[in-house]
């Protein structure tokens, strides 16, 4: 993508998730997005054709980028390397994950964070589930669900745990619980 391209984008989604962050997001208008994006109308429909097909971008590259920081981990299955590094993207883009995390707009954002985290799980428990006692789609989901909620209590507290202390807790909440659902304890869990 062109650097000017990749700019105005940029331009256009901060603009956005700082308008959500102050107003909501209902309430804004692609004529507040240019204003305060310095941009014209028509620069804007160069590039998106409303509000939501934005926010749904700003949501698509943070996931995209994500996903291509925890591919590059080579962590074995049971370590918990991928979440420390989840958490320190969303410390790196915070107002980002608020706003999505958060839910904003028609699409139901949080529902689309859960089942990707959820489907990244399923492929790491399959690889290390024993004889798990439920369903490993169940415990997924769980898992997904639990770590939003903690993400987001952890944005909205301003981060008071590093990303290191935070994966460290979460460690230890599984350890007796939904690793016994998959049947076993790992080692890095005991």
């Amino acid at each position: 993508m062109d650097r000017r391209v990749e700019r105005t984008r940029k331009l256009l989604q901060d603009a956005l998730i700082g308008l959500i962050l102050e107003v909501g997001y209902e309430t804004i208008t692609v004529q507040d997005i240019v204003d305060r994006a310095n941009l014209g109308r028509s620069t804007f429909y160069i590039h998106y054709r409303d509000k939501e097909d934005l926010l749904r971008s700003a949501m698509e590259e943070g996931f995209k980028e994500l996903e291509r920081e925890v591919s590059a981990v080579q962590a074995m299955p049971g370590t918990f390397a991928p979440l420390e590094l989840i958490f320190e993207h969303a410390a790196e883009k915070r107002n980002l994950y608020l706003v999505i995390l958060q839910g904003a707009g028609k699409m139901d954002v949080y529902k689309e964070a859960r089942d990707f985290l959820a489907d990244r799980s399923l492929e790491k428990m399959r690889a290390f589930a024993q004889q798990p006692v439920l369903p490993l789609s169940f415990i997924a989901t769980y898992f997904a669900g639990s770590f939003l909620s903690m993400l987001i209590w952890w944005l909205e507290k301003d981060m008071p745990f590093s990303s290191t202390e935070m994966v460290e807790m979460i460690r230890l909440l599984l350890r007796d619980g939904l690793f016994k659902a998959l049947g076993e304890t790992p080692d890095i869990l005991a």
